[in-house]
């Protein structure tokens, strides 16, 4: 007991008659942080994230546990993905379109199926003048997911697509910040 307090702290370990454990509200753990900054939206959840969910964790015989852990890995990729394609979406809207696309790119590596994510990386590349880049990442993904999952993209995916590759997607205008008289 004495080595358990002197390692975690007197506050994290509750004794009741017999039993111990630990204190939850004196735990400090990554993925409730991550919850509470993604909720947040700020994108310093991220760097809490340095592999899978208990990587390299694994108890025999429990296929139960196994199936819990292997949802919450994705829910934490889904979260992270859409948490980056938010912040991507809010670069894109001031004409950020190199970081918009950077964000794509995060994204893409949490979830390279993920259309959003997909669609903000060819958007931000088309708007930044890069077309190619753009029906590039969208060519890539499309063999992919017919490699790995035997589906196409969407229509949605497949028309923005055509509308890049026919020119019909063009740079909307810079918008430019207007001084307030003094």
């Amino acid at each position: 007991m004495r080595r358990l307090r002197s390692a975690l702290g007197t506050a994290r370990l509750l004794t009741r008659g017999d039993a111990l454990q630990l204190n939850a509200g004196e735990l400090d753990v990554d993925v409730r942080q991550f919850t509470t900054l993604r909720a947040e939206g700020q994108l310093r959840a991220l760097e809490l994230l340095r592999g899978e969910f208990l990587e390299g964790f694994h108890v025999d015989d429990a296929p139960v546990f196994e199936d819990w852990m292997d949802a919450q890995r994705a829910q934490i990729r889904q979260a992270a993905t859409g948490l980056l394609v938010a912040r991507g979406e809010e670069q894109l809207a001031v004409n950020r379109y190199v970081e918009a696309r950077a964000l794509a790119r995060r994204a893409l590596a949490f979830d390279a199926f993920s259309e959003p994510a997909l669609a903000l990386g060819m958007r931000s590349a088309a708007l930044e003048g890069d077309s190619t880049g753009a029906l590039a990442l969208y060519h890539d993904a499309a063999e992919r997911v017919a490699r790995e999952i035997g589906e196409s993209p969407s229509g949605a995916l497949s028309a923005l697509a055509a509308r890049i590759r026919a020119g019909t997607w063009r740079r909307s205008a810079r918008v430019t910040p207007t001084s307030s008289p003094r």
